[in-house]
């Protein structure tokens, strides 16, 4: 039962910590303007067709790392499929196997694999 209470002490204090802070109305209106004006300033997003989604099925099963350091992804070329490591910072794809027929990709816990 004590441990009960100290988790419920700690969660009560959790609360109170990350509660949302009283804002004026009027600075919350003027953020609110201010982010709607950035918006409106950047160039229009292209509109694809449907199609374009429905046609191209070029990478498939695409799997962040458990560490967040990679993105493996398989891509299919003709009949068979190649699998590849991109560096989620950035930088060039590396080709890991040439030719697979996997349909699907999981990582290990650990990330190692």
């Amino acid at each position: 039962m004590t441990k009960f209470r100290e988790l419920c002490g700690t969660l009560a204090l959790l609360g109170l910590l990350f509660a949302p802070r009283q804002v004026p109305a009027a600075d919350t209106t003027a953020e609110l303007r201010n982010a709607i004006a950035a918006q409106r300033a950047l160039p229009r997003a292209p509109q694809l067709p449907r199609t374009a989604f429905l046609e191209s099925r070029g990478l498939t099963s695409v799997q962040l790392s458990p560490g967040g350091d990679y993105v493996a992804y398989l891509r299919e070329q003709g009949e068979s499929r190649s699998l590849f490591l991109l560096p989620a910072a950035g930088g060039k794809p590396r080709v890991l196997v040439a030719r697979s027929q996997a349909e699907q990709l999981l990582w290990s816990r650990d990330g190692r694999w």
